[in-house]
């Protein structure tokens, strides 16, 4: 969950916890100052040992569980902005982090979908 700090046609950046600026390319469902939630799908998670420079998005994580699960390995971590789902498949190869690791989860801006955060009144 973020607010929307700024926006530009289908661009925009959300701000979230602890301050960190996400970038978000799409359908926004929010204007500026409203708080939204992003959603990304596990497989478009990328996990690495160190910071990914080169990702638009990219958060500091430590790894919680791993479920091997034939040819992936699906993984939940810990990060400033909450539990993150990722998918690691062996066609990537071989998965080098066990829970417990420090890891970097990035992804590509246009790979989140933004949802408008209900209220209850």
């Amino acid at each position: 969950e973020g607010r929307v700090a700024r926006k530009t046609g289908d661009d925009a950046e959300i701000t979230i916890a602890g301050g960190i600026a996400l970038r978000h390319s799409g359908a926004l469902h929010g204007d500026v100052g409203e708080q939204i939630v992003l959603m990304i799908r596990p497989e478009k998670v990328k996990v690495s040992a160190s910071e990914p420079f080169d990702m638009p998005n990219r958060v500091p994580a430590t790894i919680d569980v791993l479920s091997y699960l034939g040819p992936t390995v699906e993984l939940e971590a810990s990060s400033p902005v909450g539990t993150i789902k990722a998918m690691h498949f062996a066609t990537h190869g071989p998965i080098r982090f066990s829970a417990g690791s420090t890891v970097w989860l990035s992804w590509e801006v246009s790979s989140a979908v933004s949802l408008p955060v209900e209220r209850s009144r």
